[in-house]
């Protein structure tokens, strides 16, 4: 059982299963946008955020409470501060954040119903 991938798709694998799964729609230019110094999240979770951001910033980041993914993360950040991308990520998801020395620590507020 295959299936091809054409332009604008994408799939992820996983380790438990060793298969590649859940085929999607994307936007492909978004993909490319890092070599430009921006970055692209696309209905993204908050862990995928911290892992981009860690990667990106090579900062430490602490998350002080559960993880509550009531809500996706979307956005086109071409600021190279991440103040100003965990200040914007804020307004959108209500979390606190603080960065002291090269740690972020961040905690989440529950899911409003």
């Amino acid at each position: 059982n295959y299936k091809i991938i054409t332009k604008n798709e994408r799939v992820t694998y996983s380790s438990e299963t060793g298969r590649l799964q859940k085929l999607e729609d994307v936007v492909a230019a978004n993909y490319a946008l890092w070599k430009d110094g921006r970055i692209v999240f696309d209905h993204a979770t908050i862990q995928q955020v911290i892992h981009t951001l860690h990667k990106r910033f090579d900062v430490a980041i602490q998350v002080t409470s559960p993880y509550y993914n009531c809500n996706t993360i979307s956005g086109n950040f071409s600021d190279n501060n991440i103040n100003a991308i965990l200040s914007s990520i804020q307004f959108i998801n209500e979390m606190e954040y603080t960065i002291k020395d090269n740690t972020i620590t961040i905690a989440l507020k529950p899911c409003k119903d």
